[in-house]
């Protein structure tokens, strides 16, 4: 450590003085040097030279596209509620690195803080300015009284320290290492408390951004813009829509190995299609061990469910609070006619998923605990959609569910303008419009229903102005077996 490095500086020259007093010249000049290299280092937030610190997530956080957001100085009882608003709009979380008396004074707020899912760390108990010219003592009484503070407000003791403007002095480190606290920094910052241009400190914050940074804003001594208004409030939505963007590039980068279209593919279906959001949000996969994902196109299924994957924990730190935990399949399958989309697949995934090429009216299903079929069933004609129903509901375990994303034929013109568009895709994408077979919601809860399953549907058009649904469906196994296919009452 650089403070230990400086104890046996200062003794090596003074043993060198006893020794050699003529050296005083150069060993004076050493001792100053290291007393600048310090100060340098404490007056660099970012730096490593004083004791380990937080200037990115770890590498296995950052690989999920994860992104910190960390705002400080609060809790402010004008700001902070807008604050806590704004992330419960957009299914996000923060961190909040607060002022220990003003948790005392606006314990009430701060207890919302953590209600709502968000973590409350240490920021000192006063927020002192002369913070980092403090002896041992000094920081020590600062950051253990503001440990107490929050702990006694919220119930929670902090884990991680921030220093007050980042600058700090080499005997934080040990203070920090008996106190069982990490220091953490950022990886970037807009300079909100002093800049009240909402439009440049959004800049900064989004110059590069990448999974695995921590971006710094502030809700206390926030600057204000020129209608009035305070700079985090201006500039938050806006980071959170591109914080979105980036955790959608961890499930989209690995197609850069593929080709351009690939990455361009996957970036804009994950980002504008709700389904995909929907379905980790209402925890429609989790408990699923075994996943098939029938009609995979290049595997964007896979690759959100890759993305979002936490081994470890249920509920991942960035996890929004009113979304179902994660879900952690063992194995990923898909089946796709198209040769080329399951080649960009295997090279995109390599072996975290397996990708074949094939008719799904005829290949091998397996067992699962889950089956995914995303606008897929209205290019098979009507008998071949009762196949694969029947199929499906054989290689499914009990207890298992279907997911179905169909168009609703009886919704006039949005399901013209859904079909058309979805031709018009196809007539692009591979230079034909195959004929569609398309049901009312009626008919398809009906084929369903004679199938053997037992099913519910929502929603499935968020955004757009289609008219989508997405059959949530569950086999009644326990109820019946299942009769050879065309015996089937199934109904067109």
């Amino acid at each position: 450590m650089a403070i230990q490095a400086s104890i046996a500086l200062h003794a090596g020259a003074a043993a060198l003085w006893l020794a050699r007093p003529h050296w005083w010249p150069w060993l004076l000049g050493a001792i100053v040097a290291d007393h600048l290299v310090l100060t340098a280092a404490g007056l660099w937030p970012r730096s490593k030279l004083l004791g380990p610190n937080w200037t990115a997530l770890p590498e296995a956080v950052a690989a999920k596209g994860a992104v910190a957001i960390t705002i400080d100085d609060g809790p402010d009882p004008v700001i902070t509620p807008q604050v806590l608003d704004v992330l419960d709009q957009h299914c996000a979380k923060a961190t909040f690195f607060c002022i220990g008396e003003l948790v005392e004074q606006h314990s009430l707020l701060a207890r919302e803080i953590v209600s709502r899912g968000h973590s409350i760390e240490n920021h000192t108990q006063r927020h002192l300015h002369s913070f980092s010219v403090l002896g041992p003592g000094g920081i020590r009484a600062e950051i253990a009284r503001a440990q107490e503070t929050i702990e006694a407000v919220t119930g929670q003791r902090p884990q991680f320290f921030r220093a007050p403007a980042g600058l700090r002095s080499p005997f934080l480190e040990p203070v920090l290492a008996r106190l069982g606290l990490r220091l953490a920094s950022w990886t970037r910052r807009g300079f909100d408390t002093v800049n009240p241009d909402a439009g440049v400190v959004f800049t900064k914050l989004t110059r590069g951004l990448r999974g695995g940074d921590i971006l710094l804003l502030h809700d206390g001594h926030a600057a204000r813009t020129a209608s009035g208004a305070p700079v985090i409030l201006e500039v938050l939505p806006r980071l959170l829509q591109a914080v979105a963007a980036a955790r959608i590039d961890a499930a989209s980068a690995p197609y850069w190995s593929a080709d351009l279209f690939a990455y361009c593919r996957a970036r804009g279906k994950l980002l504008l299609d709700p389904a995909f959001m929907e379905i980790l949000k209402e925890g429609l996969l989790v408990g699923s061990e075994r996943i098939l994902d029938l009609g995979c196109g290049q595997g964007l299924l896979a690759a959100w469910l890759l993305a979002a994957r936490s081994r470890n924990d249920a509920r991942p730190r960035n996890w929004p609070s009113d979304w179902s935990e994660a879900p952690r399949p063992i194995s990923i399958r898909g089946i796709d006619l198209r040769s080329r989309d399951v080649e960009r697949a295997r090279l995109a995934w390599g072996h975290k998923a397996d990708f074949e090429q094939g008719d799904i009216t005829e290949a091998e299903f397996g067992t699962a605990d889950a089956i995914v079929i995303l606008d897929v069933l209205h290019y098979l004609d009507f008998e071949s959609q009762r196949g694969v129903l029947t199929r499906a509901y054989s290689a499914l375990e009990p207890g298992g569910v279907l997911l179905i994303r169909v168009a609703d034929a009886g919704a006039g013109i949005r399901f013209a303008l859904g079909k058309y568009v979805d031709q018009t895709v196809m007539l692009t994408r591979y230079h034909r419009a195959p004929r569609t077979y398309c049901r009312s919601m009626a008919e398809w809860g009906q084929i369903l229903g004679d199938g053997g399953f037992s099913c519910e549907a929502m929603p499935m058009s968020s955004g757009t102005p289609f008219a989508n649904w997405l059959f949530i469906a569950r086999p009644r196994k326990q109820a019946r077996s299942l009769r050879p296919q065309t015996d089937l009452p199934f109904s067109q």
